[in-house]
């Protein structure tokens, strides 16, 4: 039978234990990590030039959103802006731009998002550019991100997105651009709310 000093031992100990898990749950949840977004393939499917150097084509982007905060938090994105630009000496040409309606991710997987969209633009620079078998690109988007942590914790970021370069080549034996590289990390620039 344990001591009485024995038992307060124990129930020390297993207020210390439940103190330091407290505190681990309250700093994971008053400080949560940014989500991970990245570009996991792209593609530029029925492009055409015609002779007054028009251009035109559909992207097909799938964007990934992963919550790092190991279940801590939930993440609520608003809607999401998306912009796809190409850079040249002078300027930013925009090609494209769409919108991806408002979802949330609690765990910490990841969260696979498909995007289409038309471009149809007179720019002979990206015309010539195409010419050389590979063109660089940018994604820009801007969401606000909300995480709801254990305790009521809410804490929310505006963010501005770039995933640059898009590196996008001529795929061997079709007429199909497709990313160059792998998984593309994009760049998070976070304000406070």
């Amino acid at each position: 039978m344990p001591t009485p000093m024995g038992c307060l031992c124990i129930f020390v100990i297993i207020v210390i234990a439940v103190g330091i898990l407290l505190f681990g749950v309250y700093v994971n949840s008053s400080h949560p990590k940014l989500p991970c977004i990245g570009v996991e393939s792209a593609s530029l499917n029925s492009l055409r030039m015609n002779d007054s150097s028009r251009l035109s084509g559909e992207w097909n982007i799938n964007l990934t959103f992963t919550n790092p905060n190991n279940g801590w938090n939930e993440a609520s994105y608003n809607t999401i802006s998306i912009s796809i630009l190409y850079n040249n000496e002078h300027n930013q040409t925009l090609l494209a731009s769409t919108q991806l309606a408002p979802f949330s991710k609690k765990d910490d997987g990841t969260v696979l998002k498909q995007v289409q969209l038309k471009m149809d633009l007179h720019d002979e620079e990206i015309e010539r550019s195409f010419s050389s078998g590979a063109v660089n690109f940018e994604i820009e988007m801007s969401t606000s991100v909300r995480f709801t942590g254990a305790f009521d914790f809410l804490k929310e970021y505006s963010l501005k997105v770039v995933c640059n370069p898009l590196t996008i080549k001529l795929s061997p034996g079709s007429s199909k651009w497709v990313l160059a590289q792998g998984l593309l990390t994009c760049e998070s620039t976070p304000s406070s709310e």
